[in-house]
């Protein structure tokens, strides 16, 4: 994919991972270095299995059921939501996106590459925000389905449909206040040291985040 150049994938569904090249080892090593990730961000858990992520949420389920959600009005009249209308279990696919791809970001796009935003045309675009979520955002651009958006965790019938929108938007287009928890969510540059390595530990931050991350700490270095 356009985000890790000169790096070749194999199918992470089945175990396998990006095999670097002998100067990305040595880019990796020299980044590794800089302890970002030594203590606060965790390297060896980065560094394992491939670049692109330490991903506890592998175990996807791709059956063609009929949907398990429905569309209803949010109840102060902000907007649409998406609720579970039946079970869904942990790894289910809810949403498979392809949308249209755009240089820039706007409030119904979805971030895949480091420079490059999907405009969701699903009914993806209604799941909400929260810093709580019960979903999340799988995105491998060179897939037939850009991003899907996955249970994080059982989801009972009635639940609202929600993933955490700043773990695929490095700087948003349109920051707004979360709802629930009141903080402002503003995309993961923004995200404080401890939320950041939360996302880390789920195994939810894709790899264009990944490789901005990093960007940023060595300009800051």
């Amino acid at each position: 994919s356009r985000f890790v150049s000169g790096f070749r994938e194999r199918n992470t569904n089945s175990g396998g991972h990006r095999k670097r090249p002998a100067s990305a080892e040595m880019s990796l090593a020299g980044f590794a270095s800089h302890r970002l990730f030594s203590h606060a961000f965790r390297a060896p858990r980065l560094l394992q299995g491939g670049l692109v992520r330490a991903n506890r949420c592998s175990g996807r389920n791709f059956s063609s059921a009929p949907a398990h959600y429905k569309l209803t009005d949010c109840a102060v009249g902000t907007g649409t939501k998406v609720v579970a209308t039946t079970g869904i279990p942990a790894g289910k696919v809810v949403f498979r996106e392809v949308g249209e791809l755009q240089d820039a970001p706007d409030m119904h796009s979805i971030q895949v590459d480091v420079a490059r935003h999907l405009r969701t045309s699903s009914d993806a675009r209604y799941v909400a925000h929260s810093f709580s979520p019960n979903c999340y955002a799988h995105v491998e651009p060179k897939a037939p389905h850009a991003v899907e958006i996955i249970a994080l965790r059982d989801i009972e019938a009635g639940e609202e449909l929600n993933w955490d929108y700043s773990a695929t938007e490095w700087d948003m287009a349109t920051p707004f206040v979360d709802v629930g928890s009141g903080k402002p969510c503003q995309g993961f540059k923004h995200l404080p040291p401890e939320h950041k390595e939360a996302l880390l530990e789920k195994g939810v931050v894709p790899a264009h985040i990944l490789r901005l991350w990093v960007k940023d700490f060595l300009g800051r270095a």
